[in-house]
């Protein structure tokens, strides 16, 4: 009986000793792979850092892109300006071609208007005895219409002499009434007088 529980004490011992080893040696293991996935972090923090900070000297340089953009900027800033530019001399040299061919064909329309261009006796329809009424002569491009009709039937800009005191009466056509400019258009004004048919 002695001998049988010695072997059980001695048996024990030796599995606690196997037992306390196979743990330490866990342990140790266990240890060293925490140690090496920190190096191991810390190894791939170091060459991440090195790796973005050459690239960003030699690589991809940073204040070398930035001045790439700066140049950048400026050359489309230049073309732009340069296309504007251009833009605005078509745009000039169309409206002039255009009202070029605008000034032809108001010049070749009015010619054969001749006969609407005031005389001495009879005033024409565009120089109208009521124009001062009417808030002025009819107009086209800074100029009364029967300027250009007059310029146009002479050849020149110029006004022919017509006899001041004969422009302002209009008469019917049966020469019955004269009615003086100035005297229709005051009673125009001052609403004493219907206009005659």
């Amino acid at each position: 009986m002695r001998v049988k529980e010695a072997a059980v004490k001695i048996q024990s011992s030796y599995r606690g000793h196997l037992g306390r080893q196979r743990a330490s040696f866990a342990s140790e293991q266990e240890a060293e792979a925490k140690r090496q996935l920190y190096f191991n972090s810390a190894a791939t923090l170091i060459q991440c850092c090195w790796r973005g900070h050459f690239s960003r000297k030699w690589t991809h340089s940073f204040y070398a892109r930035k001045a790439y953009l700066s140049t950048v900027l400026a050359t489309n800033c230049k073309v732009q300006e340069d296309l504007q530019h251009f833009y605005d001399m078509q745009r000039a040299a169309l409206y002039s071609q255009q009202e070029e061919e605008t000034r032809e064909k108001f010049a070749h329309t009015i010619k054969g208007l001749h006969h609407l261009v005031s005389t001495e006796v009879c005033p024409g329809i565009y120089y109208s005895p009521f124009a001062a009424v009417l808030g002025g002569p009819p107009m086209i491009a800074g100029k009364a219409v029967e300027q250009h009709l007059r310029g146009a039937r002479l050849g020149t800009d110029s006004l022919p002499s017509v006899h001041p005191s004969r422009v302002g009466e209009r008469t019917s056509q049966q020469g019955v009434q004269v009615f003086p400019y100035n005297w229709v258009v005051m009673q125009i004004i001052t609403s004493k007088v219907e206009l005659p048919g």
